[in-house]
């Protein structure tokens, strides 16, 4: 989701354009509707490349997946990192809003696929979510009752909305839709403000 999903790391530079192209792909015709001959194409490398890296679609798909996920905690941690306590939570809705934003595809595949138990890559999904809830329910104030159960409806609050207003509002801010959802956790969510 965030620009460090496309990062270079172990997976060298051939990572970059083919997770690119399995999000675009899988965005357009979803995951059965691709194959590896078009990731190929599109990411500009040899089938070949994409079976020696990543073995099969499937594991391809766990990877992004698990990458992604990864990237978006990593995110959160660093830019929390710099606020106070009392206003971390604040940070990770903007961090969530503003990755989404600029990956609203791969926000959509991962929202798609988060909670599903049934697929090849169900392992890397498992921890994928439990990252990114443990890492969201880190961030949110202590002295409230299930960090975990609030940390998953604000994921999927966040995620969902700034997906629903990239699609409806053609004037759409994401600084504004953040600021949004603040004020609507803060006093309307929460049992108490923070």
């Amino acid at each position: 989701m965030p620009g460090e999903l496309l990062a270079e790391h172990e997976d060298g530079p051939t990572k970059i354009p083919v997770f690119r192209a399995a999000i675009e792909l899988f965005s357009e015709n979803d995951y059965s509707g691709t194959t590896m001959d078009e990731i190929a194409l599109r990411a500009g490398v040899a089938k070949g490349t994409l079976f020696y890296r990543y073995g099969s679609k499937s594991k391809l798909m766990g990877k992004l997946l698990a990458d992604g996920g990864a990237a978006l905690a990593e995110s959160i941690k660093q830019a929390c990192a710099f606020a106070s306590e009392t206003t971390q939570w604040r940070v990770v809705i903007d961090v969530l809003v503003n990755s989404v934003a600029e990956h609203p595809s791969f926000a959509k595949l991962l929202l798609a696929e988060l909670w599903r138990n049934d697929r090849p890559w169900s392992e890397e999904i498992l921890a994928t979510r439990t990252l990114i809830v443990d890492t969201l329910a880190s961030y949110l104030p202590q002295n409230a009752s299930g960090p975990r159960s609030r940390a998953t409806s604000l994921f999927g609050m966040v995620i969902f909305s700034t997906l629903e207003s990239l699609v409806d509002d053609s004037d759409f801010n994401p600084s504004e839709l953040a600021s949004l959802m603040e004020n609507f956790v803060e006093f309307g969510v929460l049992s108490s403000p923070i």
